[in-house]
């Protein structure tokens, strides 16, 4: 019981990162047009995005998986 819950949060946690990061990198690349940032800050923060998705499809991935398991006595 207690792996399910470090799973379910260790997704809800890494889902919410890869949401957060995405909001962050299209407001940096919206609100900055006039102004822009350096050069190698929009490609690290879209790099960084795509890698916490990647973290948040592996866990969801693992934590589905593991749900169809039977606990084991």
């Amino acid at each position: 019981m207690r792996k399910k819950l470090l799973r379910l949060l260790s997704l809800l946690v890494t889902g919410a990162a890869a949401i957060v990061w995405t909001v962050n990198c299209v407001i940096l690349a919206v609100y900055t047009r006039h102004n822009p940032p350096p050069e190698f800050l929009l490609p690290l923060n879209i790099l960084c995005a795509v890698l916490f998705w990647f973290a948040f499809l592996i866990r969801l991935y693992y934590f589905v998986k593991s749900r169809g398991e039977k606990p084991k006595e």
